[in-house]
């Protein structure tokens, strides 16, 4: 799961053979200090290859332009690690140098991994949130389930945190502590991967979930809450939150579906155990293509699309209502917690039912033909000890066709195959949860 470039090929654009020598090579810990800066000179424009060595592993970053003075970022190595540097340049004997890595955060938790099919793995880098009584924070997991990245949680950043995600642009790790009210700020923290110059964003109530837009900035869940004859009913909103702060709400779920006053809804909004927590919204996604934005309703069992230009709903999932008739008998959506848009459809990771001790949590595809109006369940993977997840969890659709699932509280994270074969598994200590999992294929990409 490392970015493996094992062979050293001649670069074009670079001086004839014999007259670039690199000269001055350093190579020292960054602030996160599994992370390695490597520095040297020569005397002429190149274009060199870096790669380092730990064990049988490799990883290998090719500079991108010609220049004299080369600064180059190597990622994805596990703690206190000997690692043998090379700067591959046509022409010129390798330069090389070593180095030990240095210790991550202690609470950082002990991991067993087990791949019981490892060459089907899709390989990459797993990002998660940690979870623990303690600090916490975020990791970033190799190919082996060895933690070879971490940060720990600012302290101005409330609460757990639930998502970490790869920014946009490849250079940095977001994550988000959520708000504890509606009238708190949640924060957004983009850490680079050396760990230097942390920025952070304030968001005005916002919790649980977000993604990165390509506009800049955020979009991210928010609360709202509404007086119905001295109750207290708390819906979720849609917040986009600029990169200065400001923000402004695309979507709220009072906007197209009414609460049912009928039954007493959860007390699960803290800040006000009287609060009914209505919709409890958990999971966001965008779809850059469709320009739109999908939730998982949790109490209401359902997904909805929302276009994010005109902040309007244009369709919503649910077993027996919503805008699709359900093809068969399989179920869909069960308390979902993560949503996907995938080329069929959807990728659902459904919580189920806590009070139903037969309930198993799981991951679902579903069939949409939305000229139709029809959903169909397609696959369903759990895992082989029937997991009921009491909060979180997700599904990852990875570009090869198969799937990453975190099973948040049970501190586990599954990399299944199309045929649902288990290819890669790794486990917390006791203690320790995970957060939703995002796989990524390179810890950056060597620029600074």
């Amino acid at each position: 799961m490392l970015l493996s470039l094992l062979a050293c090929v001649p670069v074009e654009g670079e001086a004839p053979k014999g007259e670039e020598l690199v000269t001055d090579l350093q190579v020292t810990l960054a602030e996160v200090p599994t992370v390695l800066w490597v520095r040297w000179t020569t005397a002429e424009p190149s274009r060199a290859v870096v790669q380092g060595t730990f064990g049988a592993d490799v990883i290998v970053v090719e500079e991108r332009e010609a220049v004299t003075d080369h600064e180059v970022l190597l990622a994805g190595f596990p703690a206190r690690t000997d690692v043998a540097v090379e700067v591959l340049l046509e022409g010129a004997e390798p330069a090389t140098a070593a180095i030990t890595t240095g210790a991550l955060p202690t609470w950082v938790p002990d991991l067993t991994y087990t791949a019981d099919v490892p060459e089907l793995a899709a390989g990459g880098f797993v990002l998660a949130g940690v979870i623990s009584l303690d600090e916490g924070g975020v990791v970033a997991l190799d190919h082996a389930g060895r933690p070879v990245w971490a940060h720990t949680r600012i302290a101005e950043s409330e609460g757990s945190v639930y998502r970490a995600r790869m920014s946009l642009d490849g250079n940095a790790i977001l994550y988000a502590g959520g708000a504890s009210a509606a009238d708190t700020y949640g924060l957004f923290v983009r850490v680079p991967l050396d760990g230097s110059g942390v920025t952070t964003t304030p968001g005005l109530g916002t919790h649980t979930d977000f993604v990165e837009l390509p506009s800049g900035g955020y979009a991210a869940l928010g609360w709202e809450l509404r007086d119905y004859d001295g109750r207290t009913i708390v819906g979720d909103t849609i917040v986009e939150v600029g990169l200065d702060g400001t923000s402004h709400v695309v979507w709220s779920a009072f906007d197209d579906f009414s609460p049912n006053l009928d039954h007493e809804h959860p007390h699960w909004y803290s800040a006000d155990p009287d609060a009914e927590d209505w919709t409890h919204i958990n999971g966001i996604a965008y779809d850059a293509a469709e320009d739109a934005l999908y939730v998982t309703m949790t109490f209401n069992n359902s997904v909805a699309r929302v276009d994010r230009g005109t902040g309007t709903l244009a369709w919503w999932l649910a077993d027996a209502a919503g805008d699709f008739t359900r093809v068969g008998d399989g179920e869909l959506v069960s308390q979902p917690h993560s949503v996907q848009r995938t080329p069929e459809g959807l990728l659902v990771f459904n919580r189920g039912n806590p009070a139903d001790a037969d309930t198993c949590s799981n991951a679902t595809d579903i069939a949409l033909d939305e000229a139709l109006g029809t959903a169909e369940q397609l696959d369903v993977y759990t895992s082989e000890r029937c997991l009921l997840i009491p909060f979180l969890g997700s599904a990852q659709r990875l570009p090869g066709g198969n799937t990453l699932v975190s099973w948040t509280s049970a501190g586990q994270m599954d990399e299944v195959t199309p045929d649902g074969e288990l290819a890669w598994r790794v486990n917390t200590s006791a203690g320790f949860a995970f957060g939703f999992a995002e796989e990524v294929a390179t810890l950056g990409d060597g620029a600074p």
